[in-house]
Formats: structure tokens, C-alpha cells, sequence
């Protein structure tokens, strides 16, 4: 039926069930021979063995959604730098409020260790 781009084949197989009836099984043979984990299969392949799809995708198909992850990684990666920057930002002012706080109690002569003078 097909490869995948790591080499993974898929094929299909006429077989019967324990009645008799003809079924078609959909199997995968994994890079090397050594059954791998569903979790890492192409997921247009995936759908196709799980049945959820009727044809093998197409190379059109499988081009366009590797070209459709790869976007969202990237923009996965820049929304995460971009929280980044923002984590960052709220510290950094957090930080500046902090020691303005304690350089306005200096120059009011308000004690920060909080120390009563009760004679």
C-alpha cells in the first residue's frame, strides 16, 4: 500500500475470520523489523490502519500535513518564547516595585524590618 517517510511499509492482507468471512487486514511493518509504538506512526498512516480512513493517504496528503505540523510547531514555539518574554517582563517589574517600595521607605524614614520602638 505504501512507506512512510521514516520507511515504515503498511500493506494490507485478504484473511478470514473464525467464520469464514473474508476480512481485509491492515498491517504495519516497522523500520528494522522491531514492532514499534502506534504513538510514533505518521498519524494519516495511523488513521488508515485504525480505519478511520478508507484509502492510504496520498503523497499530496502526507506532504501537505507534515508541512501543516511543522507550522504549528513553529508557532507552538513562538507562542512559548513569547510566554517566556512575558514571565519574564512581570519578574522583572515585580522586581523593580520591590526594591522602589524599599528605597521610598528609606528616604521616609519607614523601617522595613518591621522592629517596634515600645519603650
Amino acid at each position: 500500500m505504501g512507506i512512510d517517510e521514516i520507511g515504515n511499509i503498511y500493506y494490507k492482507k485478504l484473511d478470514k475470520d473464525m467464520e469464514g468471512e473474508q476480512i481485509e487486514r491492515r498491517i504495519v511493518t516497522y523500520v528494522g523489523g522491531i514492532v514499534g509504538d502506534p504513538a510514533t506512526l505518521p498519524p494519516e498512516w495511523l488513521q488508515w490502519l485504525q480505519r478511520t480512513r478508507h484509502e492510504p493517504p496520498t503523497l499530496a496528503e502526507i506532504e501537505a500535513a507534515a508541512k501543516h505540523r511543522e507550522l504549528l510547531r513553529l508557532r507552538a514555539a513562538d507562542q512559548e518564547q513569547e510566554d517566556m518574554k512575558q514571565k519574564f517582563f512581570k519578574r522583572a517589574v515585580a522586581s523593580s516595585n520591590s526594591d522602589m517600595n524599599h528605597y521610598v521607605k528609606q528616604l521616609t524614614g519607614q523601617h522595613t524590618d518591621q522592629t517596634s520602638n515600645d519603650g
